[in-house]
């Protein structure tokens, strides 16, 4: 069974196995991400996306990047980016400022605040994945899992 909100009905023009293979893949998805993001909250009052925000920008020269590439690294709407940003901005770990060669271009940056909550994030992420995605794998499983995914992401023409 799947989660509300998440399978697609009926599933035109896939074989009864391709639906259980698509269906799991959903279910199981949705309920990793489910439990990684509870505990993210939990533990430190950022969502898995908060974090994905986080990271994304301690990774970053100057750790501060515009907001609109972030959107872009993350699938995610200018508006939706824009929410996450103001939320961790709320909290102090991030600051909007604007660019230095384009006074109209507006950037999100790391704080030293938002560092040290990524920091303690990561290791409860890792751990999360770690249970829930890892744990019940074989090392071949996962090895499986890895390049399947790898293929996804070059068929949809991401690198």
């Amino acid at each position: 069974m799947l989660p509300a909100g998440v399978g697609m009905g009926d599933h035109v023009g896939l074989s009864e196995s391709e639906k259980r293979s698509w269906d799991a893949f959903l279910e199981s998805a949705a309920l990793v991400y489910d439990r990684i993001n509870s505990a993210l909250i939990e533990a430190h009052d950022v969502t898995f996306f908060e974090t994905q925000v986080l990271y994304i920008l301690n990774g970053i020269p100057d750790r501060a990047t515009r907001m609109g590439v972030l959107s872009q690294q993350l699938s995610l709407s200018p508006s939706r980016i824009t929410q996450l940003v103001r939320g961790l901005e709320s909290r102090g770990f991030v600051i909007r400022v604007r660019g230095e060669a384009d006074k109209r271009v507006v950037m999100a940056q790391l704080t030293r605040a938002g560092g040290l909550c990524l920091q303690m994030a990561l290791r409860t992420y890792s751990r999360e994945v770690h249970k829930w995605y890892l744990a019940p794998l074989s090392r071949q499983q996962m090895t499986a899992l890895g390049a399947i995914g790898r293929q996804v992401v070059e068929r949809l023409g991401y690198q």
